[in-house]
Order: C-alpha cells, then structure tokens, then sequence
C-alpha cells in the first residue's frame, strides 16, 4: 500500500521522491520478493520425501 500511495503521488500530483524515499520502496519491493521465494512450496526436485508435499 506504501508502495501504490507514492507512485500515485508521483503521477498524479508530480511529486518528487528523495533517495531514502526510493530506498524504502526498494526494500519494501525486496521482502515482497524475498517472501514469495521462501513460501514457494517445495517440489518433487527438492523436497526429501512425499509427505513433505503433501503437507503443503
């Protein structure tokens, strides 16, 4: 929601952002990405057993 309030600010009111503002949308947009990667549910290739799918 940060992240859709400042580009909004930037379109429509023709803000400018200054570096720590791009920073904090950089590191919110890095733990989205880092979050998604870790709950990616385990497959066939890397999990040890059946059960471990199946469990997810």
């Amino acid at each position: 929601m940060p992240v859709f309030a400042v580009g909004f600010s930037i379109l429509f009111l023709q803000e400018r952002l200054a570096s720590r503002q791009w920073l904090g949308v950089l590191v919110i947009l890095a733990g989205i990405v880092w979050t998604s990667i870790a709950r990616s549910p385990p497959t066939a290739e890397n999990a040890e057993s059946t059960d471990e799918i199946k469990q997810s």
